[in-house]
């Protein structure tokens, strides 16, 4: 079945390979979301509401 797909120019694969690339990384960026724990998904959703004392300027 495949031997009838013939890319004749090498620039018409590379745009294939990069969907696939992005695919692949948003694919496995979902399944890391799905399968993380309720105590992760808490604390990583407080973050940007935590002051950091380091950065404190004395103001």
């Amino acid at each position: 079945m495949f031997k009838r797909v013939i890319f004749d120019d090498w620039t018409t694969i590379v745009p294939i390979i990069s969907f696939a690339f992005t695919l692949l990384i948003f694919i496995g960026f979902f399944i890391r979301t799905i399968r993380m724990d309720r105590d992760t998904v808490d604390r990583s959703a407080d973050l940007a509401l935590e002051e950091d004392d380091r950065n404190r300027t004395g103001n």
